[in-house]
């Protein structure tokens, strides 16, 4: 059984079963990065503004399996797509944000340690 804190407050616990909708972002420039984390000095952007985790409800995945998005494959979504037309996310200060109607430049600029 999935833990709670895996499920999706959006979805519920409906259909659900051990699939979560949260990926990490993972790229070369990411806070999480390919092989190791960023340090807050690394984020340049601030850690307000560097997203680490993101809902994708359109990919839902084993909550136990190391399934990450890169960010090229993250903005290649249609976020229309998405509840509410958006994208929910985890920041690298540990704040939780939704960005109504974001648009792939925005989000591509903060899934990256210097805002590149």
């Amino acid at each position: 059984m999935m833990p709670f804190v895996y499920e999706s407050p959006a979805l519920g616990n409906e259909g659900q079963g051990d699939a979560t909708t949260y990926v990490a972002i993972t790229g070369p420039k990411s806070v999480l990065g390919m092989d190791k984390a960023s340090t807050f000095g690394e984020i340049t952007v601030g850690t307000s503004n560097a997203i680490m985790v993101v809902e994708d409800t359109t990919n839902p995945v084993p909550w136990y399996k190391p399934v990450d998005i890169s960010p090229q494959a993250l903005t290649s979504k249609n976020f229309d797509d998405q509840y509410f037309n958006g994208v929910q996310a985890l920041m690298a200060d540990g704040s939780v944000h939704f960005f109504p109607e974001a648009s792939k430049t925005q989000v591509q600029g903060m899934t990256s340690v210097d805002g590149s």
